[in-house]
């Protein structure tokens, strides 16, 4: 018995099961061409390549579809993103899809529209701060042209040294120094602060600064003059500024000081022996907060070669990177270190202590400094103040 594939007596090849049967003693043989057998699968052979072949083209061509209609939309965006990145922001993508790639490029031209508007609005806001800025230095050039800086300021007068410095934390600020030589023998100076920092407190300063400088009379004492300009600033101060004075009148043959202090921080004079004290706050409050305000005066003499620092609180208040403060130990130890030294050096020495202090830290508050040296009378003798 058997089966498989074989070769019949004609010599063609088939598919054929024999076996032998005893009851008729012969074998019996069924076969089939394997042409007429295999013809249903070589069919069936080729409706199956057929079929895979064109399920193939279908999904090539639908997933190049697929593909177009995602990465067309990319490609767009891509695009339209260089040419904002080059500056050209009218540039818009036209996705019609609704899909999470039509949402995007919707929300892409809403970015590129508002990005067109912020920088526009920019581009205005930068022009604004640019012209602020160029009225700000004009105003800075202005309102240091009206302080004395020139020094000396009175060459011709070897009995006093003065010098002085103002360092605005900002364009403009509130701080002032003055000076003013009455005939021969009376020097009156002034240092200030107004509250406040930028461009109200330095139209207060410059307010403040022409007030003094219009009230100033021969003989008047320091009190009367801070009593009177308090008066004035207090009218009409609806913006409720206020500065603190220290103004001083030195009579020049004797050395006597008479001053008045309002609200400002007491100077210190330094004696030629290298003693440091602060003066006794004499004087009454800052002025503009009350017309009913009164000062007193104080009085101390010179002796050549004793000097008066003066300063407003930007010097004690500066701070260093750790953000500790100058304070007044410090400012004491600079002064009290400089015995002898000209008012210019002494003034320059604490401006760079300072400066070493901060490291560059931004400043919180305007620095002045004044010092005024006294040298002596003209022939060195000493007159009686009274």
């Amino acid at each position: 018995r058997g089966e498989g594939l074989t070769v019949d007596y004609r010599g063609e090849p088939v598919l054929a099961v024999w076996r032998y049967v005893p009851a008729v003693g012969a074998g019996l043989v069924v076969k089939i061409d394997t042409r007429e057998a295999f013809r249903p699968i070589a069919r069936l052979k080729m409706l199956t390549f057929g079929l895979a072949g064109a399920t193939l083209l279908v999904v090539v061509l639908a997933a190049l579809s697929v593909a177009r209609a995602i990465a067309g939309p990319v490609v767009k965006l891509t695009a339209a993103t260089a040419r904002i990145a080059d500056g050209d922001l009218s540039r818009r993508v036209d996705v019609e899809a609704s899909n999470e790639i039509g949402r995007l490029a919707a929300s892409f031209n809403r970015m590129a529209g508002q990005l067109a508007e912020s920088i526009e609005r920019l581009t205005a806001t930068t022009a604004a701060k640019e012209r602020i800025e160029s009225e700000l230095r004009v105003a800075h050039e202005i309102q240091m042209s009206i302080l004395p800086k020139i020094f000396p300021p009175f060459p011709q007068r070897p009995e006093f040294d003065l010098h002085a410095l103002i360092h605005p934390a900002r364009e403009v600020g509130g701080d002032f120094y003055d000076f003013f030589l009455f005939g021969e023998d009376e020097l009156y100076f002034v240092i200030g602060d107004v509250a406040g920092k930028g461009v109200p407190a330095s139209l207060f300063m410059a307010v403040t600064l022409t007030l003094f400088r219009s009230s100033l009379v021969w003989g008047l004492d320091p009190a009367a003059l801070l009593s009177k300009l308090n008066q004035h600033l207090s009218d009409d101060n609806d913006a409720c500024l206020f500065v603190t004075m220290f103004c001083g009148k030195l009579h020049v043959p004797s050395g006597e000081v008479i001053y008045s202090n309002g609200g400002h921080n007491p100077p210190y004079v330094l004696r030629c022996h290298g003693s440091l004290e602060p003066l006794p706050r004499v004087g009454g409050p800052a002025l503009g907060l009350s017309d009913a305000a009164t000062y007193r005066l104080g009085r101390l003499t010179l002796q050549p070669q004793d000097a008066l620092v003066l300063y407003t609180d930007g010097v004690t208040e500066a701070t260093s990177p750790d953000e500790e403060f100058f304070l007044e130990s410090r400012l004491e130890a600079c002064v009290r270190a400089a015995p002898g030294e000209t008012a210019r050096q002494l003034v320059e020495r604490v401006s760079r202590a300072v400066e070493e202090f901060t490291a560059g830290a931004p400043p919180t508050d305007d620095i002045t400094l004044v010092a005024l040296r006294y040298c002596g009378s003209a022939d060195g003798s000493r007159e009686d103040a009274s």
